[in-house]
């Protein structure tokens, strides 16, 4: 049986088309992709150790009543405060909770970008792994959820999104809607970006199961904080954190005030039998 040498030639060069079609198709991510890796990448946090203060602030008009109209004195406002700190390596973070009461209350364990949770509960002798929907469970009572505080890797949580173009009053925005793949407690969330300054988020917008708007997560940047070596420059990513609860009336706010680029956790200080001192 005889080939003909350019028919040959020709099936070859449309298979060399063929897979350079499909590496094309799985190697180049989508516009909606590359917007919400975006937003990955400015809500990572370097290596090093963060001190912070985290202060969850509820207002209620009785010792555990709903925010009235009516309540307006100083008095009605119940504030909580921690001071933490956050030991980063690679996508691993661990956080510990301190007070002034008690001293140490409790660690948060972030492994394998955010797929692994555990928490420990100082206080009362606890250890869990958190998964499901418990990954939307009130962090030590405050607004933020464990998924909130996890390290935000939203690109694989969900399907991606196209930025949109979104003005307020003279201001160019971007909109970007997510519809969750994981968590399990969470629908949508919308995040609201600077296209001046490469989709950098200024807002999250959550939506419970119902697809009920419900917490709202503002991001400050550009604020006062000390970093050692001063070589380390100004941190890119937001120093302070500020969650709404709208159901609750309730408001948790994290401001990060120190940096040390020089102290990088060892990798023994992320393995959870550890957690418990």
């Amino acid at each position: 049986m005889r080939f003909d040498h350019r028919h040959i030639r020709d099936l070859l060069r449309r298979s060399l088309l063929v897979v350079l079609t499909v590496g094309c198709i799985f190697q180049t991510p989508a516009p909606g992709q590359v917007s919400v890796a975006l937003l990955d990448e400015h809500l990572a946090f370097p290596e090093g150790e963060f001190r912070g203060r985290l202060t969850h602030a509820l207002r209620a008009s009785e010792s555990d009543g709903p925010f009235t109209e009516e309540a307006r004195s100083p008095t009605d406002v119940r504030a909580t405060v921690w001071d933490i700190v956050l030991y980063v390596r690679g996508t691993n973070r661990l956080y510990e909770f301190h007070n002034r009461a008690n001293g140490l209350v409790a660690r948060y364990l972030v492994l394998t970008e955010g797929r692994q949770l555990w928490y420990a509960d100082v206080l009362r002798n606890r250890l869990r792994r958190v998964e499901g929907v418990a990954e939307t469970e009130s962090l030590l009572g405050t607004a933020f959820s464990f998924y909130d505080l996890a390290g935000f890797g939203l690109e694989g949580d969900s399907n991606g999104a196209r930025a949109e173009p979104y003005v307020v009053g003279q201001r160019n925005y971007a909109k970007l809607n997510m519809e969750m793949l994981r968590p399990a407690g969470y629908a949508r969330i919308v995040a609201l970006t600077d296209p001046a300054v490469n989709q950098r988020p200024l807002r999250l917008d959550y939506y419970n199961t119902d697809r009920i708007l419900y917490k709202t997560l503002a991001f400050a940047y550009n604020r006062e904080i000390a970093v050692t070596p001063e070589s380390a420059g100004t941190l890119a990513v937001p120093v302070r954190l500020e969650m709404v609860d709208l159901t609750a009336a309730a408001v948790s706010r994290l401001a990060w005030y120190e940096y040390h680029a020089d102290l990088i956790p060892e990798a023994a200080v992320f393995d959870p039998r550890y957690l418990m001192p």
